[in-house]
């Protein structure tokens, strides 16, 4: 059994000998994930009233056309929602959710002593791409939905989903039925120790207030790094009780095992 001490003077040990390029790293990795809703909180903002307004709002203006101008504005503010919503979607799924999975093989590589800044894209060459895209889109889906339940099923689901992104880094050939599967049954029972691992950086985000979020900055490679000792931990828990294979949980290696895959298009 793991414990938060244990992982995150793991991730110390090995962080030191790294720390600059695993800052670069989720630099690079943030800014191209898009930074959440990012930028598109002005939309609009400045237009001016539309031809009539004033008309439209005056003492002689009957129900009928103020009520029929409410429905048109409500529908724009609907549509302009949705259209966004779309947009972020579109850019986790085919920008955002690809370059965190390289962000996941650089940490667990770097485990290794490994340390190659291109892993960050590494999913985006060798036919890894759409073997990237499908899972981690259906994860970002499906905890969304799970979301609109009042958002803790959401959490949770999160959290059962959380490894996906390790397992498609350490093998994008993995159906993506098995990646969900491997996740869920290993996350059992590891769900509440898991956030409260995340708790316990409370710390650091608070002191991160003081410095105007500069401090996240420098915080994230720790971050990464504990997170993934926590895989590892994950990982080897899967292999050992048999939920998954070797030959799903390959390893981080570049391993003769992955080439064989790829090369020969071989199923699971």
């Amino acid at each position: 059994m793991w414990t938060c001490s244990q992982l995150k003077t793991n991730a110390k040990s090995t962080l030191k000998n790294y720390y600059w390029w695993a800052f670069l790293v989720c630099l690079v990795a943030g800014l191209l994930g898009g930074g959440g809703g990012g930028g598109g909180t002005n939309s609009g903002g400045g237009a001016s009233a539309p031809a009539g307004t004033g008309e439209i709002f005056s003492e002689d203006a009957s129900t009928a056309e103020l009520i029929g101008y409410l429905v048109v504005m409500v529908a724009l503010v609907i549509l302009v929602f949705l259209i966004a919503l779309a947009v972020g979607f579109a850019i986790s799924a085919f920008l955002g959710n690809v370059v965190m999975c390289g962000k996941c093989r650089f940490f667990m590589r770097a485990r290794l002593g490994k340390v190659d800044f291109s892993n960050l894209f590494w999913s985006f060459s060798g036919g890894r791409y759409m073997k990237t895209v499908v899972p981690l889109f259906k994860v970002t889906l499906y905890t969304f939905l799970w979301s609109l339940l009042f958002v803790i099923p959401g959490i949770i689901k999160s959290y059962e989903y959380i490894m996906v992104p390790y397992i498609i880094a350490e093998n994008p050939n993995i159906p993506t039925e098995r990646a969900f599967e491997i996740s869920k049954q290993t996350m059992n029972g590891e769900k509440f120790n898991r956030w409260v691992l995340e708790l316990s950086f409370i710390g650091w985000y608070l002191l991160s207030v003081f410095t105007f979020g500069i401090g996240i900055l420098f915080l994230n490679p720790y971050l990464e790094a504990t997170r993934a000792e926590f895989y590892e931990y994950a990982r080897e828990k899967a292999l050992a009780s048999g939920i998954a294979r070797p030959d799903e949980l390959i390893g981080f290696e570049d391993t003769i095992v992955e080439e064989r895959v790829i090369s020969t298009g071989e199923q699971y």
